[in-house]
């Protein structure tokens, strides 16, 4: 592991117009071209990001992408410990949040098998009739082939490095779908083994397809693909921090538009100072044209009328910092108003049925001591746990960043074993529950870490235990308070993820301070205390934006489980898991029911004996088995 000095020196050496102040240090991003100094680094924690391409990491990360070796800089000497990757650099994250090393090299037989191939077409180039917009010097450089045996052509994808990582087999002429050794579901730029040749200062061609990819190269153009059809788009996009102009030109039918909108909302997401335009096939052209039907076609207009034929599809550039520290953003796609109303998409599944939309804002709002956190923390464990909460379905574990500003590190640690004892148990890494200093989201070094640390836990849910400790402007501010909720908006609500604030009443029962706050949460839940002495508590769903209302709970907080318990009808999540065994009239033996619920609620077998009695009430047993009233 390297020194503190030696992680410095990293920086400084590979970090143009460094300043510093502090700790803190602020330059030139590497990774774009950068004017505006948008790169900002922690040296004592190695932590990084830059505010305008969007890439963050930490030291290990930094090193691999100015192709340092990345092992001395992490934190265990073996891997990456911030980031998580592997000891061969393998793909970290499904979900695609974090970047993604370079795959490792096909074995052996595989890559004869793709020079093989090679070899056959070059030797039998005019029989085997490849598209007469190929050429056969980009052939060569790709290693294009043909397969005899299966009467494909084939595409080997190699790496920046010019190493070949897999091998892919185009649609056979009898129909066949496409398939490559790796498998066909993952998706990576090509071809990256031409990318340092092209001229970052022309435009870059996304097409569909190797096919077209060779077309285009082979006409003198810039071209990139992914390797998986229209509507995917590769994890790791950083190869095209290069090129200042993108056009996307994918196939005349449906699925090409479709990718289109879906790849450009991509790119100016991720890259927001880059040119990206989509370009419009002419009406006149037949469904499924592409770009080698075009080139291999002498009748045709010239293809730089084609190119010039975008939509409006503008991306945003802005070189002033807003308010918020960030660059504005498209939310999904653009269209017209025919393409809005008619997109046929299905809704994203809600986080807690009726409750928590992707991509939303919660506020739980209480007087002190009336239980937010707890039931906050509840909530969360249940979000992590995949569990019903309170007869809401939620459908799928999520996973939950929980950050707490108030009570410290053993208050957490109280609370959270008490509710180990008699709550659901989250599954391993879904719940990150971090005590933290009271921070600033205005200040662009709190937004540095807590943009960094959010990239590290890549979570579903962000939780802000309370919101007046994670900023220093003025409460009754209108405008200081939307400029608050702007960053939590921009920086958590994005890419699928939702956000929870806890936050404290005023004297007249509202959410206290600016009346932007509550403007600006989608769901609003407030807790009211009904009598003090037994922990009774009134929860209360004051607004759901575009959900129906939803009444009133009543509940018992027992302050020596803390475990709310419905004084309604029995409508809480163990309710629903134990009755849910009786359904269609099935009966079932006492110790299978307590052996299933040691597996649903993850908890002992007296505990789960207890719970029995507990909703005996609710059953009946005949002859040893025991069957819903």
């Amino acid at each position: 592991m390297v020194s503190h000095t030696e992680i410095e020196n990293l920086f400084i050496t590979n970090i143009k117009n460094l300043t510093s102040r502090g700790d803190q240090r602020t330059g030139l991003c590497p990774f774009h071209e950068d004017h505006n100094s948008s790169f900002s680094v922690n040296i004592s924690k190695g932590l990084w990001i830059c505010f305008t391409c969007g890439l963050s990491g930490d030291s290990f990360e930094f090193a691999k992408r100015v192709q340092i070796d990345p092992v001395p800089y992490s934190k265990n000497g073996h891997t990456g410990s911030k980031m998580n990757y592997s000891t061969q650099w393998t793909e970290s994250r499904e979900n695609g949040h974090n970047a993604v090393a370079q795959p490792i090299e096909l074995d052996d037989v595989n890559k004869k098998l793709a020079f093989d191939c090679h070899k056959y077409l070059i030797e039998n180039y005019s029989e085997l009739d490849p598209p007469s917009s190929w050429s056969i010097e980009v052939v060569k450089k790709l290693f294009v082939g043909y397969c005899a045996k299966r009467k494909r052509f084939t595409f080997p994808h190699l790496n920046e490095a010019g190493k070949i990582i897999n091998l892919k087999f185009h649609k056979s002429v009898s129909g066949e779908t496409p398939y490559s050794i790796e498998g066909y579901g993952k998706c990576r730029l090509y071809p990256l083994n031409l990318f340092k040749n092209h001229n970052s200062d022309e435009i870059l061609i996304f097409c569909e397809g190797e096919k077209d990819c060779v077309s285009l190269i082979s006409q003198g153009y810039n071209a990139v693909t992914s390797s998986t059809g229209a509507g995917s788009i590769p994890k790791d996009l950083s190869p095209l921090l290069k090129f200042k102009h993108i056009k996307i030109l994918l196939d005349n039918d449906e699925a090409g538009k479709n990718g289109s909108i879906k790849l450009f909302n991509r790119l100016i997401q991720q890259f927001p100072i880059m040119k990206v335009e989509v370009v419009s096939w002419p009406d006149r052209f037949p469904n499924k044209f592409d770009i080698t039907d075009f080139f291999t076609n002498k009748d045709l207009v010239n293809f730089e009328d084609i190119l010039s034929d975008v939509r409006d599809f503008q991306s945003p550039v802005d070189d002033h910092k807003t308010n918020s520290r960030t660059s504005l953003q498209i939310i999904d796609k653009r269209m017209d108003f025919w393409g809005i109303i008619m997109d046929s998409r299905e809704k994203p599944i809600e986080m807690i049925e009726g409750i928590l939309p992707v991509e939303s804002i919660m506020g739980i709002v209480s007087n002190p001591g009336v239980g937010k956190t707890i039931l906050a923390m509840n909530l969360a464990i249940h979000l992590s746990a995949g569990k019903p909460w309170f007869g809401h379905d939620i459908v799928k574990p999520r996973r939950v960043l929980y950050l707490l500003a108030e009570g410290g590190f053993w208050s957490l640690k109280s609370r959270l074993r008490m509710m180990s004892e008699y709550e659901i148990l989250p599954p391993k890494e879904s719940f990150f529950p971090i005590p933290v200093r009271p921070y600033d989201l205005l200040n662009d070094d709190d937004l540095l870490l807590f943009s960094s640390l959010i990239n590290e836990c890549d979570p579903d849910v962000i939780v802000l235990d309370t919101f007046i400790k994670c900023h220093t402007a003025d409460e009754n501010d209108n405008g200081a308070m939307q400029r608050v909720l702007d960053i939590v908006r921009s920086t958590i609500t994005g890419n699928g993820r939702s956000a929870i604030i806890c936050h404290h009443l005023s004297k007249s029962g509202q959410s206290r301070g600016a009346t932007s706050i509550e403007g600006e949460l989608d769901t609003l839940i407030k807790l009211e205390s009904v009598i003090k002495q037994n922990h009774s508590i009134k929860v209360k769903f004051d607004k759901i934006r575009h959900g129906e209302n939803i009444r009133s709970m009543n509940l018992l907080l027992n302050p020596e489980t803390l475990i709310f318990e419905s004084t309604d009808e029995p409508v809480s999540d163990r309710y629903k898991i134990f009755m849910d065994y009786f359904k269609d009239g099935k009966g079932h033996k006492k110790k299978d029911i307590v052996k299933q619920l040691q597996i649903d609620i993850v908890k002992g077998e007296s505990t789960c004996y207890d719970l029995f009695k507990t909703f005996e009430e609710y059953i009946y047993e005949e002859n040893g088995v025991w069957y819903k009233k």
